[in-house]
């Protein structure tokens, strides 16, 4: 198994050195690879020095292949073996620059194939894609639907635009995978309506915290799709949903309830991460374990706090890897 980080964990900045600084040290502690939380373009993401969309990578790197290399200067060898979308990052950008929520499947099958030349430039392989924004939003801009009706409308939308990348991504010799949070349509269990609606052809890439908030039987879904899996999240939690906060305008931060904080640093929730890892072994999994820990309160303590749960509780780095697909 191959190890990367997810710079989904560092807090939202715009200052490149910041970035820099924090790839850096993601390198000195023994990563493989990055997964790069790929993000719409608007006003400030664009100027800004976050790496995170094609605007600021062109403008601070040159291209894609530039950051990759910065990246692999800093001891990652792999680069960045993964780019991740979501609907949810883009309604927020659709609704930044006025545009409605119809608009939403072609601004998908745009953001898509963009990521998929960057992707390539990159040097990286995998495309993960979560196809729902939260339900609280959707029923915000779409009233009077019902969670199943709100389903079967992003699912209309929604298959044809993946299958499209999925196209796009084998011409490029690329791959993609479907992930979903505890608060989209596809969340827990109902993610394998949509893998079995789309077919082999698409992957599967399960955030193991996500699964345990919406109660998932996560283990059945790992041995299910064991040939189909990729870019697996390690990400520890110990929330329970005890507030139906799934369907609130802001899922991530609930505002009620015993419990507030949804993720928290690895090792410190209830998500059973070793287990998962022996079972991936157990299965024959040797793809990219992806490591996690969203929205921490001081990314240093945090990174050095994963690394060495990685290394406590999880096989090290393979030596001598070769970074193939």
């Amino acid at each position: 198994m191959k190890y990367a980080y997810s710079l989904g964990s560092v807090s939202h900045s715009s200052y490149k050195w910041f970035w820099e600084q924090a790839i850096e040290w993601v390198g000195a502690t023994g990563f493989e690879g990055l997964e790069l939380p790929y993000r719409a373009w608007t006003f400030n993401d664009g100027r800004g020095g976050a790496p995170l969309c094609k605007a600021a990578i062109d403008v601070k790197y040159g291209d894609a292949a530039g950051f990759a290399r910065f990246v692999r200067g800093c001891g990652l060898a792999a680069g960045v073996p993964s780019l991740l979308i979501t609907a949810g990052n883009l309604v927020g950008a659709m609704l930044e620059n006025g545009q409605p929520i119809d608009a939403l499947f072609d601004r998908m099958a745009h953001h898509g194939a963009e990521a998929l030349e960057v992707l390539e430039g990159l040097g990286g392989w995998s495309l993960v894609v979560s196809v729902s924004p939260a339900i609280g939003m959707l029923r915000r801009l779409l009233p009077g639907k019902t969670e199943d009706e709100l389903r079967e409308w992003l699912y209309a939308g929604m298959v044809p635009v993946v299958e499209g990348l999925r196209a796009e991504a084998q011409r490029r010799g690329l791959s993609v995978f479907l992930r979903s949070e505890y608060f989209g349509v596809a969340r827990g269990d109902r993610i394998a309506g949509l893998l079995d609606r789309l077919g082999p052809g698409i992957g599967f890439s399960p955030d193991l915290a996500h699964l345990q908030i919406a109660e998932a039987d996560t283990e059945g879904l790992l041995r299910r799709y064991a040939d189909r899996l990729g870019s697996v999240v390690f990400n520890d939690t110990a929330y329970k949903d005890e507030v139906e906060a799934y369907a609130s305008a802001m899922p991530e931060y609930p505002q009620t309830g015993a419990h507030q904080r949804v993720y928290c640093e690895m090792g410190q929730g209830t998500v059973p991460l070793a287990r998962y890892h022996d079972l991936l072994v157990q299965l024959g999994y040797d793809g990219w374990a992806v490591l996690e820990t969203k929205d921490s309160f001081e990314f240093a303590v945090s990174l050095l706090k994963m690394a060495n749960y990685r290394r406590k509780h999880l096989a090290g780095p393979q030596g001598g890897a070769s970074w193939t697909r």
